[in-house]
């Protein structure tokens, strides 16, 4: 099965802790992992948004957790089709747009989209779009 990870589950390599994330990637083991360069992002935010709040941040365990993403999983490539879709996500009502490429993503280049984002995938459901998501 080829699956697109939540930023959630790119973390732990990073260093931070999410609960969860771990247990569920060793049970999908394998399986074909990809990442979007838009979470890498996302995971900066978390740095900084953690940095604010005094929380230390090893740089040599990011270093490597980053080398790690790029060597263990696939990285997705987003074109204007992925961009469209998130857009018509959002204007139907979703706020975060990144959780809304994600979305698109997953939809556009047939992969499962793994996520804890309960909120995310209730709005999906709800509004009618494709359910892309990956149940654990």
């Amino acid at each position: 099965m080829r699956i697109l990870l939540d930023t959630s589950f790119l973390l732990p390599s990073l260093g931070v802790e999410v609960t969860g994330a771990a247990e569920a990637l060793e049970n999908l083991e394998g399986n074909d992992f990809y990442y979007s360069k838009f979470s890498i992002l996302e995971c900066s935010w978390i740095f900084i948004s953690l940095e604010r709040k005094k929380v230390a941040i090893d740089m040599e365990t990011v270093e490597i957790g980053l080398y790690s993403i790029e060597r263990s999983y696939r990285r997705v490539i987003e074109n204007a089709e992925v961009f469209i879709e998130a857009l018509k996500l959002r204007r139907a009502g979703h706020t975060d747009f990144l959780d809304c490429l994600l979305y698109a993503i997953s939809l556009k280049e047939g992969l499962k989209f793994l996520s804890f984002d309960a909120e995310l995938k209730k709005f999906v459901r709800k509004k009618g779009f494709e359910d892309v998501f990956l149940t654990i």
